[in-house]
């Protein structure tokens, strides 16, 4: 009887276990979470993404040469930047996302992507720069595309401190010393205005007239500032109304111009490694260096005309963004300081620049 009992009773288990294991609903493995400083050191790209509608996306590329998509998105479980992201800068230990359509300033840790916080209310985001002392500026072209701002933010907080009226179309900033010069491209007018911000007591103090649609700026070591301006064009260029573009080096100290170079309209995009500087037009990316009284200009990758452009301050190397038919993936390609290409990517859609860690 206890035998029986026992063979019932060890039956009895065995069918159990094989009913639970049964039972058992399948369960995917846990999906390992993004690892922490995964993007401390390589280089992100930022895609504007759809116009009107989606959201713009953020792509890093290690220092293995891989390339993750959307890294915003998978680091804050699926969230969105939103609508065109136009610019990201890193100040600190946070990188700061202008998203234009979205009228916001996404803020993110730099090292992990997570969600800091948001600067909110800014129409149009342009471009954010570090002014120091914990602020940052952001270009603003305003609701109507033609009453601009330069919006003064705490970089810590995420409050808005100050607004200072600059007209149409605020672009790029470059801080020098205590001013933060501002191109003014007009927004959907046209403009040949740079204002020269005094940041401490947050004023204009001076106004530049160059040529028409000033869009970038940079500066070499020696302190001098160079301006493009892209010159105004209603997409014909018999039009009475077409003004040429320029390239303009100023003095740091004199304000003064110190070279001018005209250029066809359309020349856009300056950047510079300190050494030697590069940008755009309908004929393909032009370097060049001034050394003293020297200059020197160079086709240097011809028959392109990017998307977007930046140039590796570390390596020299230039990375050319393609947004390809505006529908679909973009690419990335890298070329040396030669023009010769090193590496190209495919990214997500309408890649516009790249943001190399610190």
């Amino acid at each position: 009887m206890i035998k029986a009992l026992q063979h019932f009773l060890f039956v009895s288990v065995i069918l159990l276990s094989v009913s639970c294991e049964d039972e058992m609903p399948n369960v995917d493995p846990p999906v390992d979470p993004m690892p922490m400083d995964a993007f401390e050191s390589g280089v992100f790209i930022t895609n504007e993404g759809p116009f009107g509608s989606g959201t713009g996306t953020v792509d890093f590329i290690d220092t293995d040469g891989v390339l993750t998509s959307d890294i915003y998105g998978i680091v804050n479980e699926g969230a969105a930047i939103g609508n065109i992201l136009q610019s990201m800068t890193i100040v600190g230990d946070r990188a700061f996302l202008a998203a234009n359509n979205a009228a916001k300033v996404e803020v993110v840790n730099a090292s992990t992507f997570e969600f800091i916080g948001t600067i909110e209310d800014i129409s149009q985001p342009r471009y954010i720069t570090d002014a120091g002392n914990d602020q940052v500026y952001i270009s603003s072209w305003g609701a109507d595309g033609v009453s601009g701002e330069i919006i003064i933010a705490d970089a810590i907080s995420l409050d808005v401190i100050d607004r200072i009226a600059v007209g149409g179309g605020p672009e790029e900033m470059l801080l020098v010393g205590d001013y933060m010069y501002v191109v003014n491209s007009g927004g959907f007018g046209s403009s040949n205005e740079v204002y020269k911000i005094n940041t401490t007591s947050q004023s204009i103090e001076r106004t530049f007239e160059f040529a028409d649609k000033p869009n970038s700026l940079a500066s070499y070591a020696d302190g001098d500032i160079w301006i493009l301006c892209g010159g105004f064009n209603n997409f014909n260029p018999d039009d009475p109304m077409t003004t040429p573009g320029a390239l303009i080096q100023i003095g740091v100290e004199s304000d003064l111009i110190e070279y001018r170079l005209d250029l066809p309209y359309g020349a856009k995009k300056l950047v510079t490694d300190g050494t030697t500087a590069y940008y755009s037009t309908s004929d393909g990316v032009i370097s060049f260096f001034n050394r003293e009284t020297a200059q020197q200009m160079n086709l240097l990758i011809p028959n392109i005309n990017p998307y977007g452009m930046d140039v590796d301050p570390n390596s020299g190397d230039i990375y050319v963004l393609d947004a390809k038919d505006f529908a679909s993936a973009g690419e990335l390609t890298i070329y040396d300081s030669a023009g010769m290409i090193k590496n190209t990517f495919t990214t997500g859609l309408l890649p516009n620049g790249a943001v190399f860690t610190p």
